[in-house]
């Protein structure tokens, strides 16, 4: 039998053509589901004039949550925000919108987004012109007043591209310590704990900021087992690490004594609590912020 006459009764074979069909559906199932505008459109609804968000609760059931909000802004940070903004902007109303949103993306990604100040910082290492914008994702933070709503949009890449170091650390401080987890082999959870403990937003502090307007924040995951506090290093959520985490995990990954002496005194000084813990899980500040969980690998999977 020659190829062409294989090729012939794989054509013409129906079980064989129904089947390539059926797994044609099921992979643009998987795709779909990942969609980062796709996954936004699914969460995000007006319905009478009125706000719904999609709103995942511990108990694993899904819910919806809307209150009379009297203006929202929405800041966007991650590689897919540029495509998560686009059609948040598209959804809410621009007499809705208290100001232009904020984004927040990697140069690659990097484009304009009508109603949005968009800003390219660097990934995976971070730059000053993360810095940069990640300064004025706080100052936006901190001008929410009470019954405003922020909306946050959150995708993989978020931890590099906000950074916002505190005083007594600088950005090259960072930048190296950051080169050297990735060179470590430290996962991913790990590598995210230290960077909560070297930031001004991470680890539930943009919440933190927020407060006391609402937060709700669509999560698109690029983390195994979807970790909420790990994506992106949590700004949104309550971080359950702490700064003695974060000295075991340089010390096991055998980085403590590279690190600057900067970076060591900090987190010293926060293990030793001269410096206040990010907020964990039971703080008030939790009582107004929600989230949900739109796009991951397990989301894709269940789709298939």
């Amino acid at each position: 039998m020659t190829i062409d006459q294989t090729s012939s009764e794989y054509t013409m074979n129906p079980t064989i053509s129904l089947a390539k069909n059926q797994i044609q559906t099921i992979f643009n199932a998987g795709v779909l589901a990942a969609d980062p505008a796709q996954a936004v459109r699914q969460a995000l609804h007006i319905k009478s004039d009125k706000l719904y968000l999609a709103s995942d609760h511990e108990t694993g059931h899904r819910s919806q949550r809307s209150e009379p909000w009297s203006a929202v802004q929405i800041i966007a940070f991650g590689k897919a925000a540029c495509a998560m903004a686009s059609v948040a902007g598209e959804i809410i109303s621009p007499s809705l919108m208290s100001s232009a949103g904020i984004i927040v993306t990697n140069y690659e990604n990097q484009k304009n987004v009508d109603s949005f100040n968009v800003f390219g910082a660097g990934h995976p290492i971070p730059d000053s012109q993360g810095v940069f914008a990640a300064q004025h994702i706080a100052v936006r933070a901190q001008q929410a007043q009470l019954g405003e709503l922020v909306l946050v949009l959150v995708s993989g890449g978020g931890s590099a591209l906000i950074p916002y170091p505190p005083d007594s650390v600088s950005l090259q401080d960072k930048i190296n310590i950051t080169q050297m987890l990735l060179g470590s082999g430290a996962n991913i959870n790990e590598i995210n704990c230290v960077r909560k403990h070297i930031s001004q937003l991470k680890g539930g502090k943009l919440a933190q900021l927020t407060y006391p307007a609402d937060l709700h924040a669509l999560i698109l995951s690029d983390v195994i087992r979807d970790d909420l506090s790990s994506i992106a290093s949590g700004p949104t959520i309550a971080d359950p690490t702490t700064f003695t985490d974060a000295i075991e995990i340089l010390t096991s990954r055998n980085l403590w004594k590279q690190i600057s002496d900067n970076m060591r005194l900090h987190l010293l000084t926060g293990r030793d609590g001269y410096i206040v813990e990010n907020p964990k899980p039971g703080d008030p500040v939790f009582d107004r912020t929600g989230q949900a969980l739109v796009g991951s690998n397990s989301l894709s999977v269940d789709a298939m």
